[in-house]
């Protein structure tokens, strides 16, 4: 594993030892930064089930304000204070050793708000999605700060409600057996059948040996320009005739 982009670029990560963790690829933290690449900047990210503490100093790496890691295992908290060590991340991180339910709990009574959650259970263990979530959606739901976003990472196979209390699920991303990327819209409509003038839809495009997120502006019709995905989030009405002319 490495570190994919920012000030800890192409820097290399531990795993825990055995088989208990399942830290998330390369590939996969690729896709998610490029989606979240907005967000990142200044923000305090949650890392649930951190295991290697990867996607955490992904989130530092490009200039988070914090992060906050938390494991129980033993073996994985060991890897994660390594990775912190080795990379010289002494300030803007927590640790917490207790269960992502406990420290989502503890959190909440200190009062403390998080820009970003994401949590990656071990996909046996489907009961933690819905205990987290349905925390965070309703009696820690003051953790959130306004516009915070929720990525829960899970098998194809394991499919989650649309709501938890004040959660609603509002994109679906998929890539292998990891379901959190696929083709959505992101504004009016879907790459084929756009809804007004102009939508937005995100899927993947091999690229020089790996994925690279990709979108597709749609402008009333079949003209279609691809961009980055991240240049395209967030990207409003007024804006789609400046990215087709960038790109």
């Amino acid at each position: 594993m490495r570190v994919i982009a920012g000030k800890y670029r192409s820097r290399p990560l531990t795993a825990p030892p055995g088989r208990h963790t399942r830290p998330t690829s390369d590939r996969l933290r690729e896709t998610l930064f490029n989606v979240l690449a907005p967000r990142i900047e200044g923000s305090v990210f949650l890392d649930l089930y951190a295991g290697s503490g990867a996607v955490g100093i992904e989130a530092l790496s490009r200039v988070a304000r914090e992060a906050i890691f938390v494991e129980q295992a033993a073996p994985a908290l060991k890897t994660i204070r390594a990775n912190l060590s080795s990379l010289k991340i002494h300030s803007g991180y927590a640790l917490e050793a207790a269960s992502a339910a406990a420290a989502v709990k503890r959190l909440a009574a200190q009062g403390r708000e998080v820009d970003v959650v994401f949590l990656d259970p071990p996909y046996e263990h489907a009961d933690e999605y819905e205990l987290v979530l349905n925390l965070l959606g309703d009696t820690c739901a003051k953790l959130l700060a306004t516009d915070a976003i929720v990525f829960a990472e899970h098998t194809k196979r394991y499919d989650l409600a649309a709501s938890y209390g004040s959660l609603h699920r509002y994109r679906t991303l998929r890539q292998g057996d990891a379901a959190w990327l696929n083709r959505v819209a992101l504004k009016t409509g879907t790459l084929t059948q756009p809804r007004s003038v102009c939508g937005v839809a995100g899927y993947l495009r091999k690229r020089d040996g790996g994925w690279i997120a990709f979108a597709a502006i749609v402008n009333g019709g079949p003209r279609f320009k691809h961009v980055p995905l991240y240049a395209a989030i967030g990207a409003e009405r007024h804006d789609i005739e400046a990215l087709l002319r960038k790109y």
